[in-house]
């Protein structure tokens, strides 16, 4: 941890990995994959990208990568808001709370493959299903704001004012048909 006025370390041990600190801009310029935000792996909350406004372009991250040995939630990268990386022991037990409660949802869930892509189905305590994308994000419903989104399932392309359910995050869009495909059958 460090007291404020100090300069932040320019890296911290998180799950026994080494992230460094980097401006946001920097990874955006290098990922593509970060182009629609980032969330914090222990706090959990939305981050940046190229496409929000207001991003302010001094905000930093600790980003690092992990063998997929050591990361069940099967990301890519840990990343940690400076918020987080200014108290690692809470930053490892949310990150641990995250992984029970995961483990803990298992007996609930299954995986669906659509167009090559691995969809994770999970009923959740209302007995609702949700349905999240290969990042791990739950799919929402949302309106197509204009003509040309495509349902990544079928190819379908829509025009404004259709519902579609999708991952914001990753760019990831189903129509209603596939998304029903997907959470159909479900026991």
């Amino acid at each position: 941890m460090w007291v404020d006025g100090e300069a932040p370390p320019a890296s911290v041990v998180f799950r026994g990995q080494t992230l460094t600190r980097m401006y946001e801009q920097d990874l955006l310029a290098t990922d593509d994959a970060y182009a629609h935000g980032w969330n914090c792996d222990a706090c959990k909350s939305q981050r940046g990208g190229r496409n929000l406004t207001g991003s302010d372009p001094t905000t930093c991250l600790y980003h690092g990568s992990v063998e997929p040995d050591d990361n069940p939630l099967q990301l890519n990268a840990f990343d940690l808001c400076e918020r987080c990386a200014t108290d690692i022991p809470t930053a490892e037990r949310h990150y641990t709370q995250s992984l029970h409660g995961l483990s803990s949802a298992r007996d609930r869930t299954s995986e669906v493959q659509i167009s090559g892509k691995t969809l994770t189905r999970h009923r959740n305590q209302t007995g609702m299903i949700d349905l999240w994308c290969e990042a791990g994000h739950i799919l929402q419903r949302f309106v197509a704001p204009r003509d040309g989104f495509g349902c990544d399932g079928c190819g379908m392309v829509v025009q404004a004012g259709v519902e579609l359910v999708g991952c914001r995050t990753c760019d990831y869009d189903l129509c209603r048909s596939c998304y029903y495909n997907c959470t159909r059958g479900m026991q």
